[in-house]
């Protein structure tokens, strides 16, 4: 279990700055994809289902003024927070929907 916060600034406005934190990192991550989803809902209302592919998501993220994540690394017993990108971000949810293919009931 990693500990992760994600910091996610929508705009330019600083106002529009905020952060949730996660048991895990691939909490963090499916979270991120949940905000997408709402974010693909709002922009298409009264659709019934919504379809997409990696590439709308990585868009949605590139769209972003900053989303960056701190995972927790435990070192000599404290903890220390490793930053994490936008790119390593992208490739991360990348492999977390891979092994959902690959792993559908897990």
């Amino acid at each position: 279990m990693s500990h992760t916060i994600l910091l996610l600034q929508t705009t330019s406005n600083p106002a529009s700055r905020t952060y949730c934190d996660y048991e895990t990192e691939d909490d963090c991550l499916e979270g991120i994809c949940r905000i997408f989803e709402l974010n693909l809902r709002k922009s298409m209302p009264g659709e019934g289902s919504i379809t997409y592919d990696i590439r709308d998501l990585y868009e949605f993220l590139d769209r972003l003024e900053d989303i960056s994540i701190m995972v927790s690394q435990a070192a000599n017993g404290s903890p220390l927070y490793m930053p994490r990108g936008k790119q390593f971000i992208k490739e991360a949810i990348y492999e977390l929907l891979l092994r959902h293919r690959n792993n559908p009931n897990k």
